[in-house]
């Protein structure tokens, strides 16, 4: 992006969070499998929990499933074109909105926190629906720290070096 400098798009980590977090998914990977399903399914009610709380979509799409604890697979299908419609009521913090996220990444400072809290990404739309997306920082790091934890199985070492591109468009 013309007259951008580098370091204000570029998202940043708390390497430390990550690390932490990376060492913690690494250590998963030597859980017998009854314990990562067992930690698996806690974390899915977990998440589905505070989905239902939190955003007033899924509030009205599964509440009452969270509530009588019913299998996932009784659960509907989200997909990119029904979040997109759906934006406003999806996301669980009131103050995030289709238009906003859509300014911020569209924006000089795209790569600075919206609000203070959020790291916000856009798909290009190569399958013909863009998608905005909204990372809270525990959410970022935890993206971050899977990717670390990926690499390390590859046996991508701190010594290696990458690079990752992103592109406003297809």
């Amino acid at each position: 992006m013309p007259g951008v400098s580098p370091s204000s798009v570029i998202p940043t980590v708390d390497l430390n969070a990550v690390n932490g977090i990376a060492a913690t998914l690494v250590e998963h990977g030597a859980w017998s499998r009854d314990r990562l399903l067992a930690h698996q399914r806690e974390r899915l009610r977990q998440m589905l929990r505070h989905a239902a709380a939190h955003s007033p979509y899924y509030r009205e799409t599964i509440g009452d499933l969270v509530a009588r604890d019913r299998p996932l697979a009784e659960f509907p299908i989200m997909n990119k074109t029904k979040l997109m419609a759906n934006f406003d009521r999806v996301v669980t913090d009131p103050k995030l909105s289709l238009a906003l996220v859509e300014q911020h990444v569209n924006s000089a400072d795209c790569g600075a926190l919206l609000l203070d809290e959020y790291r916000c990404i856009a798909t290009g739309g190569s399958t013909g629906q863009r998608g905005l997306f909204a990372y809270d920082r525990q959410a970022w790091n935890t993206a971050a720290a899977n990717q670390m934890r990926m690499q390390r199985i590859m046996g991508v070492t701190s010594g290696m070096r990458g690079l990752g591109i992103g592109a406003p468009s297809p």
